[in-house]
């Protein structure tokens, strides 16, 4: 439900800045129909695409019975990036080449949308993200909007939570090497170590390796070694810290 307001919320957003937007850029004046790109993981069965996708079109349809933007109706244009990073940048260069799709919705990924955002750049489409969170998102593109946190907001957060709330003052830190866990990982350890909370150790894993499960048992291992490890502060996409937690709970 929270995801759905979410997305509900950003395409009002999106409206707004497209009704602006709109009456500047001549091809656009001629058509009948204002076209709208979302770009997530909509593969079958994928429940936060279908969810981001079913709100957006909600929100349309809505718009549309009420007339649309200056009687022109909005239409959705949808693209399937797999929250794959070689995959967003082909969706990405479709969505330019698109001479009628005014702006875009997505991507989900801060892995994705980072490059996307280039080709976004170069080509004037403004883009919008739901939940794509890295700094370098929006840092130097003025094409590239969010509407949630940035990452590092994010770990200086968790780093007062932990001093001040859960009244830690050291801890051990598993990161992922992505640009979305080295950017929320550093503010965590920057704002941490200012509070006088001790970083024991910190490992870094890769979320694609072959050898996942096998790298993360070897850091459990390591830190078994660490007398007083403190609070354990795990960083990365949700899908991979949930397998972090059941080997550290085995173990």
């Amino acid at each position: 439900m929270k995801k759905t307001i979410l997305y509900i919320s950003l395409l009002l957003v999106l409206i707004l800045i497209g009704t602006n937007i709109y009456f500047l850029l001549p091809r656009f004046l001629e058509d009948e129909t204002v076209y709208i790109a979302v770009s997530g993981n909509m593969t079958p069965g994928y429940i936060d695409g279908e969810e981001m996708r079913n709100a957006v079109e909600l929100c349309i349809d809505k718009v549309n019975k009420q007339g649309g933007i200056n009687g022109k109706k909005v239409k959705l244009r949808v693209f399937n990036d797999r929250n794959d990073k070689q995959e967003g940048i082909k969706v990405a260069s479709e969505i330019a080449e698109s001479n009628d799709i005014l702006m875009v919705l997505g991507h989900a990924w801060s892995t994705i949308s980072i490059p996307a955002g280039k080709i976004y750049k170069k080509n004037g489409i403004p883009a919008i993200t739901g939940s794509a969170m890295s700094d370098a998102i929006t840092k130097g593109n003025d094409w590239y909007f969010r509407v949630v946190s940035n990452t590092s907001f994010q770990g200086d957060y968790m780093a007062n939570y932990v001093y001040n709330i859960l009244n830690y003052n050291s801890a051990c830190v598993i990161a992922s090497d992505s640009s979305y866990g080295t950017i929320i990982t550093d503010s965590f350890e920057s704002k941490a170590q200012s509070l006088g909370i001790e970083i024991k150790n910190r490992w870094n894993f890769n979320e694609n390796s072959e050898t996942f499960d096998e790298d993360i048992a070897k850091i459990i291992f390591k830190m078994a070694s660490i007398e007083n490890p403190g609070i354990i502060y795990i960083s990365g996409a949700s899908e991979y810290t949930v397998k972090i937690l059941a080997q550290l709970r085995q173990a």
